[in-house]
């Protein structure tokens, strides 16, 4: 079923029910949501969102959003959803790239959407009524036509190098959408909290269309702020909470620097993904909320969900690939993790060399990550391939290292990097220290000692106060690499 057929079927069975609130307090009906995106999806098609044609849509987290994709769903169109707070060189990079039809800037009076429609030249036709909607043209090369069936066209974050586009179809969204919906991930009774930007694809399937799908209310936010998400929480306004882990470590700072308790609280789902969370940072999470944290392993290009709680998705079958012989490997062996299912992707856009490497003939995903199963099938993310350090011959991986790190009660994050010296690698950890914390490089060294081998623990520690993130949430590591890359060898 395509996304747009199955949102209609839940606006037709609860046209009364909210299916989303905005942060201004507008209120729209499932009704009403069905009413406004068949209304742009007619004015879209005059301007040219014909079938397979893109449409590139430039935004921060608002209401009229869902109501725009779903219009480009409806043309038989492809959405390039893109965030408005990316750098003007950046955006062009990845409009060039799309080869969009139209553009919409989303939300055009917000700074960032608003400048990047001024510098555009973007227009706000006047049959628009999504307000604050500017519209720019394109002369699109349609240089490599899209699959009619391909809905979004999601660009990696570029955490290890030049974003690719990731060509998601109906069949792989809709897959994941029947799952949740199978296994009453969202009820209509929900109202889901959004500040995961929909420009990704754990904002995009996981909340915002699986909440509509769900007939639940959507609660858009743009960008994260700790104190106004505590306030939601404990007003009880949120049942649905689904975010990465620097959005929980926020809500604990937070939490800690105001002595706000955010229980009694209405919240009946709490979910985080997008990046490894530390044992110890759960558990000091699930106290905060007063419920049990539902992990989730997920990339862009399975749609993005693979697990939840560790068990593969019903119809996705998982394999560990062994390093040295390529053989799949035994039970709690570490690998490479492969993906096989309805949830992978098409491939990438324009990259049919990426999309080989990536995808074989017999359909598996080659995720790029270490990660081991256990003898009951249950899944545990090791770290990166490509940053793997070796350090003396012996394999550090940089998760276990990071976890470690983060068990000490005043560490609010850690990012642990290889770096070559002297043909070795050393163990570099960037952490980020709790407000007020009077932990040092050298406590932090004993606080390992007893919890990692001797060639884990980091031969550099760079404590400050915050670590540079990405939109998705997750630690820049590119940006920590460029700045280690010009820093002294110690």
């Amino acid at each position: 079923m395509r996304v747009e057929a199955r949102i209609a079927a839940a606006a037709a069975a609860h046209a009364a029910l909210p299916a989303m609130e905005g942060e201004s307090g507008e209120r729209l009906s499932y009704g009403e949501l069905e009413h406004r995106v068949e209304q742009l999806a007619r004015h879209l098609a005059r301007l040219g969102a014909v079938p397979g044609a893109r449409v590139a849509l430039v935004f921060e987290n608002d209401w009229r959003v869902p109501v725009a994709l779903l219009a480009v769903f409806r043309c038989g169109a492809c959405a390039v959803p893109l965030n408005a707070r990316l750098a003007d060189i950046e955006l062009d990079a990845l409009l060039a790239h799309a080869d969009p039809k139209l553009v919409l800037m989303i939300g055009g009076e917000t700074a960032a959407a608003g400048r990047h429609a001024t510098r555009l030249g973007a227009r706000a036709p006047e049959e628009f009524e999504l307000t604050g909607t500017a519209v720019l043209a394109c002369a699109a090369r349609e240089e490599e036509a899209l699959p009619g069936d391909v809905a979004v066209l999601l660009y990696t974050s570029g955490s290890t190098g030049r974003p690719k586009g990731v060509m998601l179809t109906h069949g792989n969204l809709d897959f994941l959408l029947a799952t949740g919906a199978a296994q009453r991930w969202l009820v209509p009774e929900d109202r889901v909290l959004a500040v995961l930007p929909m420009s990704h694809s754990f904002g995009l399937t996981s909340v915002a269309f699986s909440a509509l799908a769900a007939g639940a209310c959507l609660l858009p936010r743009a960008g994260f702020d700790a104190a106004r998400v505590a306030e939601m929480i404990v007003s009880r306004r949120v049942t649905a909470l689904l975010g990465v882990p620097a959005m929980y470590a926020k809500l604990a700072e937070h939490a800690h620097e105001t002595g706000m308790r955010l229980q009694p609280n209405a919240l009946r789902l709490a979910s985080v993904g997008g990046a490894p969370l530390e044992a110890a940072l759960q558990a000091r999470y699930e106290q905060m909320l007063g419920l049990r944290l539902n992990g989730g392993y997920g990339l862009t290009e399975a749609a993005p969900t693979v697990t939840r709680g560790g068990v593969a998705l019903p119809g996705v079958e998982l394999r560990i690939r062994d390093l040295q012989s390529g053989a799949d490997a035994p039970a709690g062996a570490v690998g490479v993790l492969l993906v096989r299912g309805p949830n992978v992707m098409r491939g990438y856009y324009k990259d049919a060399a990426a999309t080989a490497a990536a995808i074989d003939a017999a359909g598996w995903l080659d995720t790029g990550d270490l990660a081991r199963l256990d003898e009951e099938g249950q899944l545990l993310i090791v770290g990166r391939l490509k940053e793997i350090i070796i350090r003396s011959g012996f394999n550090v991986y940089p998760q276990e290292v990071e976890q470690a790190i983060c068990a000490h009660p005043e560490v609010a994050a850690a990012a642990v990097l290889g770096r070559m010296r002297e043909g070795n690698e050393d163990v570099v950890a960037f952490v980020a220290l709790r407000p007020g914390a009077q932990v040092d490089a050298v406590a932090l060294r004993g606080h390992l000692k007893p919890r990692i081998a001797a060639y884990k623990i980091p031969t550099v520690l760079i404590l400050r106060e915050a670590l540079p993130m990405l939109a998705s949430g997750k630690v820049d590591k590119l940006a920590l690499r460029h700045e280690l890359g010009a820093r002294p060898t110690p």
